[in-house]
């Protein structure tokens, strides 16, 4: 989906609801049941992210046969959705308490490359789909992306 030409952001992050036409949903979290991951999003002061709309991320890699496997719930955003040898795993939180880390819940988004580095020089990706797991835990660390 695109924003009018005139305006001087030119198409919508694969990150927004807006970036879907029809019906969307959510996943259902609990109100400070989470730790959500450092994310710079676009309005942090002194972000200056491709036409203020990418969101600073670790991402890390992942297998995607694991992950099929052994994930809750794994929701492409294109329906026959795909997976990509350089698509990557951003977790966006981590459920809290005192159960180890590999018994909690994590929430991420799939992104999959795209063309060239932002203006920051880091590489850009975009949204493929989302999901949650329970009883694995993602590595630390990670590659620094813009998601756009």
């Amino acid at each position: 989906m695109a924003f009018p030409p005139d305006r001087s952001i030119s198409a919508v992050p694969s990150w927004s609801w807006m970036a879907y036409t029809g019906g969307i949903d959510y996943f259902k979290l609990e109100f400070g049941k989470f730790d959500w991951a450092l994310l710079s999003p676009p309005w942090t002061p002194g972000n200056t992210s491709i036409n203020g709309v990418a969101i600073a991320a670790k991402a890390q890699k992942y297998e995607i046969n694991t992950m099929r496997r052994i994930c809750d719930t794994i929701v492409f955003d294109k329906a026959g959705g795909t997976h990509t040898e350089e698509a990557l795993c951003v977790v966006l939180g981590i459920e809290k308490g005192a159960i180890p880390t590999a018994r909690k819940t994590h929430y991420f988004l799939l992104v999959s490359a795209s063309h060239g580095p932002d203006i920051k020089g880091l590489p850009t990706y975009h949204r493929i789909g989302a999901g949650f797991s329970q009883g694995w835990t993602f590595e630390d660390g990670g590659l620094e992306i813009a998601l756009i």
